[in-house]
């Protein structure tokens, strides 16, 4: 969702399996850039979303649109989530660990077949 590098990210994961959910996680390494420098440490679960309690799944194979953005007031940093145009999650983020996390969007997928559509608000970048 936003990348500063390979160390120091935040990320929303539509998790499939074993359990589906919405995961909302920080990974900040400060110093390091490189996977290289700080391989798998510095995680930091902010939320998990049961996506059964809202009423969505994945598993129907049907087409569904999840939404993440950051949105910023006077230095206060803010994550909400959304899937199918409803909001599943938002919460605040600690300023310190995500203000220096200011780099492009993106996605990634593991063990899995999707289709994705990539939209980018240009205020964003």
């Amino acid at each position: 969702m936003r990348a500063k590098n390979s160390c120091n990210l935040l990320y929303v994961m539509w998790r499939i399996e074993p359990v589906e959910q919405i995961v909302v996680t920080v990974k900040s390494n400060p110093g390091h850039s490189s996977h290289s420098d700080c391989g798998a440490r510095g995680y930091t679960t902010i939320a998990k979303i049961s996506l059964e309690e809202v009423g969505i799944t994945a598993r129907t194979h049907s087409a569904h649109r999840m939404r993440a953005r950051v949105e910023e007031e006077n230095g206060n940093f803010q994550c909400i989530v959304d899937v199918d145009d409803k909001t599943v999650w938002s919460g605040s983020l600690e300023t310190r660990v995500v203000a220096p996390i200011n780099g492009p969007v993106g996605f990634r997928s593991d063990n899995g077949s999707f289709i994705f559509k990539l939209f980018v608000d240009d205020e964003s970048r």
